[in-house]
């Protein structure tokens, strides 16, 4: 079903737990409207057995809703839309239907009789003496919803039970009851009352004073608000702010870190390769030498197991030349340089890494002591301090890896 105008189509007449048009609106203190059935159900659903609270904004309430009454307003008030909403999905001009029969379709609606009129019937309208004053608008400006509350307050008088053709417009003081005319004069003679208009006005003057009061303080909550979201959109700058500098300082660590390292394993190969090198030479020569000696041995080994006469003729020989291969130490001095060497490569290599390493301890314990832990309260003033000082400090503490 199309609604029949804007203004009423807001969750105003909608149940927030079923999201239709309410069925006997029940209010709670909260202000808050629901379905009464709605409102039952979810009550009976909540854990508590000692408080009851709103689904929409959890405020409690002590009321027995069972018996609480339906708020007409809001009932009136759907009644209207969906009458509204038949009403306006084809009208027909009420004159010419009561004069003519005819199905002459409406283009417009007296607000203060509520007739539908056709294009020729509206210009007519308000050339008779009971009808001159009535307001004929566009059924255009009826759809927008502009004059619902005109509609509804003619749709919907309140007739005297007694008097069914008297409308209800007085209210008596003393008996707080609200009664037509006939009634004031028959059964409240001699009360003070006050018209409905009257009573509305003086209702009205009092809820402007707590409306003057709620918008006052809307308007400091609002305040708060717009206080609160730029200071968070300032943090959200401040903290973008400081982790591209966070970033930007890690990045240029790193590159030199990188860069030092590239250094130092240039540096290591630089050291290392010549001496590997000088290694392989040295072994070559010991392999070779073995060789020598080996052979030197297989030859005494072979001639032990001669003639008599062959031994003789050459063991002297032999024995020299085993005595000088014995004698021959220059495989231990070698030896033992090389393992010198090795530790003073080994120094030069691993005393700028531990400095590396020990200023990027030393670095982290000095922002602690001067900006305290990033856990702490202040951890904002850390971060910010870390942003301004790393580089300087980190520069310093490689200039110490270089020296």
């Amino acid at each position: 079903m199309e609604l029949a105008s804007k203004s009423i189509q807001s969750n105003f007449l909608t149940c927030f737990l079923c999201s239709k048009l309410y069925e006997e609106p029940t209010t709670l203190q909260c202000l808050h409207s629901f379905c009464k059935k709605c409102i039952l159900k979810n009550i009976q659903q909540q854990t508590s057995d000692v408080t009851k609270k709103c689904p929409f904004c959890q405020e409690t309430t002590d009321e027995n809703l069972e018996e609480k009454n339906t708020n007409m307003l809001l009932k009136n008030r759907v009644v209207f839309l969906k009458e509204q909403a038949k009403n306006l999905s084809n009208p027909i001009c009420a004159l010419c239907r009561l004069k003519f029969q005819k199905s002459t379709m409406a283009v417009a609606q007296c607000i203060s009789c509520l007739d539908y009129l056709c294009e020729v019937c509206s210009n007519f309208h308000n050339m008779t003496t009971l009808t001159i004053n009535h307001q004929v608008m566009s059924l255009t400006e009826i759809k927008s919803g502009k004059y619902d509350d005109a509609i509804f307050k003619v749709t919907f008088k309140t007739f005297c039970p007694k008097h069914p053709d008297e409308e209800i417009k007085i209210y008596c003081i003393p008996c707080h009851t609200l009664t037509c005319i006939h009634c004031l004069i028959l059964g409240h003679k001699g009360h003070e009352y006050k018209t409905l208009d009257m009573l509305k006005e003086d209702k009205v003057k009092i809820a402007k004073n707590v409306f003057h009061k709620l918008n006052e303080k809307l308007k400091s909550l609002n305040r708060s608000k717009d206080s609160m979201e730029s200071a968070q959109n300032q943090l959200k700058t401040q903290r973008k702010t400081i982790e591209s500098k966070i970033r930007k300082k890690s990045y240029e660590a790193l590159s030199r870190i990188n860069k030092r390292r590239d250094k130092m394993l240039k540096d290591l190969e630089d050291l290392y390769l010549p001496k590997s090198k000088g290694l392989t030479i040295e072994i070559n020569k010991i392999a070779a030498r073995c060789k020598i000696i080996k052979q030197a041995l297989q030859y005494a080994e072979c001639m032990s197991k001669g003639m008599s006469v062959d031994v003789v003729l050459s063991v002297d020989e032999l024995i020299k030349r085993l005595e000088n291969l014995a004698e021959d130490d220059d495989g231990k001095f070698k030896i033992a340089g090389i393992n010198t060497e090795m530790s003073i490569i080994t120094l030069k290599v691993t005393k700028p890494l531990e400095l590396l390493l020990g200023s990027a301890e030393r670095f982290w314990k000095e922002m602690e002591r001067k900006c305290g832990s990033p856990q702490d309260d202040n951890s904002s003033d850390f971060i910010c301090s870390f942003a301004d000082k790393s580089t300087q400090t980190s520069e310093v503490d490689f200039g110490i890896c270089h020296g």
